[in-house]
């Protein structure tokens, strides 16, 4: 059918681009929708029942991006504007209604003109009192993968790019963060009878395990973070390659292995089962060095990872690797870590050691597994 304003509308102006024509016109649409029929954008916005009404439409529209794996919820919408948004209580609940990812406060610039070609383009994204519960069973993915659908490994890119496809981040603020993760864990089945009890004794002294009423293991570790600043974050790549970030400051703890990161900063890339580390500045409060490296999670059970750290440290920092090094020393070494066969065990392997405690030197290599 034609339009009966096809000939209403004027000439553009001089010099303005089709993409310019585009932007306004699709302006003018978006503006209409958040108004709704016969409302101003802003009595949209100006009004507590507009902004709820908002708030509605917006978490509408990104619930449709999770394809009912997931649900948004928005406690209060502080603010809004065409480009800038603030919120409280923010969280991303599974199915069954269990919060994966939540946050206290959450602020947010988005580029207007990008979602003209489907692309969330965040100028800044702030967040304080991050939390993120990661769980998994024996055979399924870790939950917020599932929620995201987000195995990017594949190559082919989609014919028909969508909305959410493709979703960048120029600067990103974090303070005050806690990742708290839970998988599988179960003894080697050569281990029976007593055997096996002493194995999960040893384990269990040495990291977190949780037995369930049936007999089985699930292991927890904590990452409590400080601070993290970091900038051209690609969280989703329209041709399905792996996300990536630049970390400009990063600090916390990590409760296993045991240590406390005072800066880390570098290059991460991840998929929805992996995270390649390239950091080229890392340091602990004895310790400074590099880390390069992969932490897999594809497989069901235990982590599996291999990561190389070139570090000028000091005994302090590595104690938890082999107990009986000295407290005073200090050195320089390489230390490569990483899960084996069996990922159930781990090789700490030290070269190019050179290290000095009091007035000894011990030079050559160390594995500990």
């Amino acid at each position: 059918m034609t339009s009966p304003h096809t000939n209403a509308v004027p000439d553009p102006a001089p010099g303005r681009s089709s993409r310019q024509r585009a932007f306004w016109w699709a302006a003018g649409i978006m503006l209409g929708v958040i108004g709704g029929v016969g409302l101003s954008y802003a009595l949209a916005v100006n009004t507590e029942s507009g902004r709820r009404w908002l708030l509605r439409t917006v978490i509408s529209s990104a619930n449709g991006l999770f394809g009912g794996r997931g649900t948004l919820r928005v406690g209060v919408l502080r603010s809004v504007s065409p480009t800038h948004i603030v919120v409280e209580n923010v969280s991303l609940v599974d199915t069954a209604g269990v919060p994966v990812v939540t946050a206290q406060h959450l602020e947010g610039s988005i580029v207007i003109r990008d979602l003209l070609d489907k692309t969330i383009h965040l100028r800044r994204l702030a967040v304080r009192g991050l939390r993120l519960d990661l769980e998994r069973d024996e055979t399924g993915p870790w939950n917020i993968a599932y929620i995201m659908s987000g195995d990017t490994v594949k190559t082919t890119p989609s014919a028909t790019p969508g909305f959410g496809d493709d979703i960048r981040v120029d600067s990103l603020i974090v303070d005050g963060g806690r990742i708290a993760t839970i998988a599988p864990w179960a003894p080697h089945p050569v281990f029976v009878g007593a055997a096996r009890d002493s194995v999960i004794a040893v384990r269990d002294s040495l990291h977190d395990l949780v037995r369930t009423p049936a007999g089985t293991f699930f292991e927890r570790r904590l990452v409590m973070l400080d601070r993290v600043r970091a900038h051209n974050g690609v969280i989703v790549d329209v041709e399905k390659r792996p996300a990536s970030m630049q970390i400009d400051t990063l600090s916390g703890v990590v409760s296993d292995p045991p240590m406390r990161i005072a800066q880390a900063s570098g290059r991460i890339r991840w998929t929805g089962d992996s995270l390649q580390l390239s950091l080229g500045d890392v340091r602990l409060p004895a310790s400074s060095g590099t880390a390069v490296g992969t932490i897999d999670w594809h497989h069901p059970g235990p982590l599996r990872y291999d990561v190389v750290v070139k570090t000028n440290a000091g005994f302090t920092d590595l104690q938890w690797i082999w107990d009986v090094l000295p407290a005073d020393g200090r050195g320089s070494a390489t230390v490569r870590m990483r899960t084996l066969e069996n990922p159930d065990d781990v090789e700490f392997a030290l070269s190019a050691l050179d290290v000095e405690s009091g007035a000894s030197r011990i030079t050559g290599g160390i594995d500990v597994v």
